[in-house]
């Protein structure tokens, strides 16, 4: 099966994974990817796959739904890193 031309793009994905973690007082959210679901007497939690910035190490926990909203996805957005287009992808690219 060949793989799609460079002018086709893919869809979006039918699961969010990538969410942003609700934080207390004036610290910024942070990002997170979901492991897994399960559903509770009390309604769905997650379990989240993040970077605890004070210790600098990959963290797993437990989240409500109501602490978790969904971050923006794109596959086609391949080479573009916090607004900025990388020289490398540009390259791979124009060959």
């Amino acid at each position: 099966m060949a793989s799609p031309s460079r002018r086709e793009t893919w869809p979006p994905p039918k699961r969010v994974r990538h969410v942003w973690l609700a934080n207390t007082g004036l610290m910024m959210p942070r990002q997170g990817l979901v492991v897994e679901w399960r559903r509770r007497s009390t309604g769905w939690i997650a379990l989240v796959a993040y970077i605890d910035e004070t210790h600098s190490r990959l963290t797993l926990d437990w989240f409500r739904a109501s602490e978790l909203w969904p971050a923006a996805s794109d596959p086609n957005a391949r080479g573009v890193f916090n607004g900025t287009e990388d020289k490398h992808a540009q390259a791979q690219r124009d060959w």
